[in-house]
């Protein structure tokens, strides 16, 4: 199954595998020449520390429509590009399916116009991830960042080849063996053993890899399946971050993430701490039931409470 380094770093180029290694999704042993890389893997974690300080903290942090005024541009720019880029290939198809125009430089200028959309279209990620990152107007608006991120991250990776680049072949349950492993890999990385549902044979692991939730710390990703005759196959995230007391959670209780408030859909999101880690367990919306279950296989209660 897979690990940190799901990720090939002989696909990479040198950049690439410095910003993967401090994001933690590949190991430091991935650019060779430990002692130089460490100082270069800590510039750029720190570099981006400041710049999240800089730019979403403190008196000058954007107002909570503000930012939304900006990612709401934001998309509607993107969604414009895409619109123009599809109208003009649309407009072209004629052309486009000739062989003249692939042995010419035709296409080079549609694979450009669609590399400027992505780019928009990452931008606009990007921006609407800053409002979980160091945020100090409050735990809501860091809780806005953490529920959308991690119900992202739960939907992009549950099949196809988002799954298989972070978890191996995805299709393929670990055993025993492997669950273990992977969770003593996830308790080097995070300093503190996680606490994670026991397989057995209504839930099988599907692997673990390392993973950037908003906020300071290392942290991991989990998934799971769970099977049942009655809802057949649901897959379940658990997301676990070195705890930094953002979201003022207490120990012994659990959070319901109030969807709606944080405009995230289709996702049941539940968090807690145990002190030194913070979970946030997620599934769909409508299978979101397997949760409870979760809850009481770790001896944890229901969730009281919500968290917007």
């Amino acid at each position: 199954m897979s690990n940190v380094d799901g990720i090939h770093p002989d696909r990479l180029c040198e950049a690439s595998r410095l910003r993967a290694i401090a994001d933690g999704e590949l190991d430091l042993g991935a650019l060779g020449h430990e002692g130089e890389s460490g100082r270069r893997v800590e510039f750029e974690r720190g570099l981006r520390e400041a710049c999240g300080r800089a730019m979403c903290s403190g008196e000058h942090c954007a107002s909570p429509e503000l930012r939304a005024r900006v990612e709401a541009c934001l998309r509607e720019q993107a969604e414009a590009e895409r619109a123009a880029v599809a109208s003009g290939l649309e407009a072209r198809a004629s052309e486009t399916r000739s062989a003249s125009f692939w042995q010419s430089g035709g296409f080079r200028l549609a694979v450009s116009a669609v590399a400027a959309v992505l780019v928009i279209g990452a931008g606009t990620l990007y921006i609407g991830s800053l409002s979980g990152f160091g945020s100090t107007q409050g735990e809501s608006s860091f809780t806005v960042g953490l529920a959308r991120f991690v119900a992202d991250e739960h939907t992009r990776t549950l099949n196809g080849s988002a799954a298989d680049a972070k978890f191996g072949d995805a299709g393929a349950m670990a055993d025993r063996r492997a669950f273990d492993d992977a969770v003593e890999r996830m308790a080097t990385r995070l300093e503190a053993r996680p606490s994670l549902p026991e397989t057995s044979d209504m839930l099988a692991f599907r692997g673990t890899s390392g993973c950037r939730v908003p906020g300071e710390g290392k942290s991991a990703h989990a998934q799971f399946v769970h099977v049942s005759e009655k809802a057949g196959e649901t897959t379940i995230s658990v997301f676990v971050k070195q705890a930094d007391g953002m979201m003022g959670l207490e120990l012994g209780k659990t959070y319901e993430i109030d969807g709606e408030a944080c405009e995230v859909e289709n996702a049941r999101i539940i968090c807690w701490t145990d002190g030194n880690l913070t979970y946030a367990l997620v599934a769909s919306t409508e299978r979101g039931g397997v949760c409870d279950g979760i809850l009481a296989d770790l001896g944890l209660p229901a969730p009281t409470e919500s968290l917007r």
